[in-house]
């Protein structure tokens, strides 16, 4: 359904795109039509200035296409080095950034065509009857490609907005965050790492690779990681794989480390920015799990933690819970 939404919006926008395009190709018409009107004298001396026009507008728009190609060249070359989540907003602006060039150079063809017929009009002063059919005929043209646009789009809007409401309000997508450890204390200082694991309700409209939606995220299951294994209640003989460590010990983050993944049907994993792996941190498995859908907004999440021990997990995993509100995450961006 979400993929469906995505074409629809992007075949609307293209509709738009030339529906806009067409408008000022009509408007240019009508405005040359009313030029024709003028006396011959003014209308050499109108024409010659059109002309200049148009020269100095091909010009300037062939600028802008070789600055625009180069920037499209330039963020495909980089887009092997970037982060998964980077790499596809890299992808977003150069298809962008293509639909401008490709509008500029259906400009240029027009602007030309026109030059090569105002050049042709001032050599050759046409009949009037002749230049005034000529451009009816291409304000008529005009006319029905708008409207036939009209209709497209109106059309369009219609299958979005039915499929936007039968959209599910909610996704639930199971974020995984890595927290590496070391853990001090008189004899040794092993390094560990904690696999915290929860599913989490996001708007349907949000990224989950949103910078913003992580923040959140992470707070909450550091917040989990932090507060977890009180040593009330709690038996010696799980005590070594519980937060806080045995007496004498201490477990401290290791902020330059740490690893995220989440799953969803946009991208399937994401490096948190500032967050390398280090060597040691054990990956998860890649699955081909999609977000599951929902009308309900889950306010407590289950987080299931885990400890490492070079690559392999200690003891048994335990769960714990975090409180979290939708007000909490950004707002869906209205369109």
């Amino acid at each position: 359904m979400k993929a469906e939404i995505a074409r629809e919006e992007t075949l609307l926008e293209g509709f738009k795109d030339q529906l806009s395009e067409a408008e000022a190709r009509r408007r240019e018409t009508e405005r040359l039509l009313k030029r024709e009107r003028l006396p011959p004298e003014e209308r050499l001396r109108v024409r010659e200035a059109t002309i200049r026009e148009l020269e100095t507008r091909i010009r300037e728009r062939a600028v802008k296409i070789w600055e625009l190609e180069e920037t499209i060249r330039f963020h495909e070359a980089r887009l092997p080095r970037v982060s998964p989540t980077e790499r596809y907003v890299t992808r977003r602006v150069i298809a962008s950034l293509r639909r401008t060039v490709a509008a500029y150079h259906g400009w240029q063809t027009r602007d030309r065509r026109s030059l090569t017929t105002y050049r042709g009009w001032q050599t050759r002063e046409a009949a009037t009857v002749e230049r005034f059919e000529k451009l009816q005929k291409e304000l008529d043209s005009w006319n029905r490609e708008v409207n036939i646009l009209t209709t497209q789009i109106a059309s369009v809007e219609g299958e979005l907005e039915k499929k936007r409401e039968a959209y599910p309000k909610y996704l639930l997508v199971e974020y995984t965050k890595f927290f590496d450890v070391i853990v001090r204390n008189p004899i040794k200082t092993p390094e560990i790492s904690f696999e915290l694991r929860g599913e989490f309700t996001l708007a349907a409209g949000l990224d989950p690779a949103d910078m913003r939606v992580l923040r959140v995220i992470e707070d909450k299951l550091r917040g989990a990681f932090e507060s977890w294994g009180s040593p009330t209640r709690e038996s010696k003989e799980f005590a070594p794989y519980r937060f806080p460590a045995m007496p004498g010990q201490r477990y401290e983050v290791r902020e330059e480390g740490g690893y995220w993944r989440y799953t969803t049907t946009k991208v399937k994993n994401i490096y948190m920015e500032h967050y390398e792996q280090r060597e040691g941190t054990p990956y998860p498995k890649y699955g081909a799990e999609e977000a599951e859908e929902t009308d309900v907004f889950k306010t407590v999440v289950e987080v299931t933690i885990a400890k490492y021990k070079k690559g392999k997990v200690v003891g048994t995993p335990w769960e714990t819970r975090v409180s979290v509100r939708e007000d909490e995450f950004p707002e869906v961006e209205k369109e």
